[in-house]
């Protein structure tokens, strides 16, 4: 789930890019919520089980195979000692999120396993895997995970009525930050109607935007202020900076607009190169939207 409470010293939160996927991943497998995952952005990978365990994969960019058949995404399925977990034909969205019963091992930083790649410290050796790396499980499978594990043994398949997922959604939520007000009326219609693009310069650390906005934003000098995970910050050159889990806690451009849970979700699903619009929202509608997700994933983990 991220370090959290330490922003005041500098240390951003780390953690999932997408925070649902990595909940929906651990919920899948009858973990906890805030259970350790793996976050693979869209690149080839492969993973040799060496023991029999439920899995679960969520979010999107890669189709998962399991011995060369395709697994169907954002279900729990059983993966036998010696199958090939492979991951490697595109799909829509970014990021795809791993889940095992019981967790994944990972070293613990000041609460939490998040990697924090800068540090070097949390997750794996505080950096992103190596071929050749072993995964170990954080803990043996609870009674109510073993009955999973023998139901899917068994042939059976768990499918969730109402799961609404869209890793391709290209339409992003968002609030009025801080200085939105100070914005011409231009530049906030700008912001409302027209079309932006990731570039490729994008990481986890802040996403690079490119719109029809103007290089300089009349009358905006201000100090450093405290910035989050998704505010959006309008910089001299016309280009957004959007706030990634591992980016600042510090920020001295404007603070135009800052995602919602929803909106963060969708921003870290979009793949370097595509276009998305902005969808103004207000904090009331939000919340409901962020409720009602958290109150689907209490359900499905009360179900498995």
């Amino acid at each position: 789930g991220g370090r959290t409470g330490y922003r005041n010293r500098g240390l951003p939160p780390c953690g999932p890019a997408a925070p649902f996927y990595a909940k929906l991943a651990n919920v899948l497998v009858g973990n906890e919520a805030q259970a350790t995952v793996l976050e693979l952005p869209q690149a080839p990978y492969r993973f040799r089980l060496l023991q029999g365990s439920v899995l679960a994969c969520t979010g999107g960019g890669l189709q998962p195979t399991l011995d060369g058949k395709a697994i169907l995404l954002n279900r729990p399925f059983w993966a036998a000692a010696g199958s090939l977990l492979e991951l490697r034909q595109p799909l829509p969205g970014f990021r795809i999120y791993l889940a095992v019963s019981g967790g994944w091992a990972a070293e613990a930083f000041l609460g939490s396993t998040a990697t924090d790649l800068r540090l070097q410290r949390g997750g794996l050796q505080g950096r992103t895997l190596q071929k050749g790396d072993l995964l170990y499980l954080h803990q043996k499978r609870t009674p109510a995970q073993q009955h999973l594990a023998q139901l899917l043994q068994g042939g059976t398949q768990l499918s969730f009525t109402g799961l609404n997922v869209n890793p391709g959604q290209t339409r992003i939520q968002v609030l009025p930050g801080p200085e939105w007000n100070s914005l011409s009326a231009e530049i906030q219609h700008l912001l409302q109607t027209a079309s932006f693009r990731m570039l490729p310069e994008s990481n986890r650390t802040g996403w690079r935007i490119s719109g029809p906005l103007p290089a300089h934003v009349p009358g905006q000098h201000m100090y450093s202020a405290p910035v989050t995970t998704g505010t959006v910050q309008y910089t001299p050159s016309g280009e957004l900076l959007v706030l990634g889990p591992d980016g600042p806690t510090m920020g001295g451009y404007p603070r135009v607009l800052q995602l919602t849970v929803l909106g963060l979700n969708n921003m870290a699903q979009l793949r370097p190169g595509m276009a998305f619009t902005w969808v103004l929202t207000d904090f009331a509608h939000a919340e409901q939207l962020y409720l009602e997700q958290e109150a689907q994933l209490q359900r499905m983990a009360h179900s498995i």
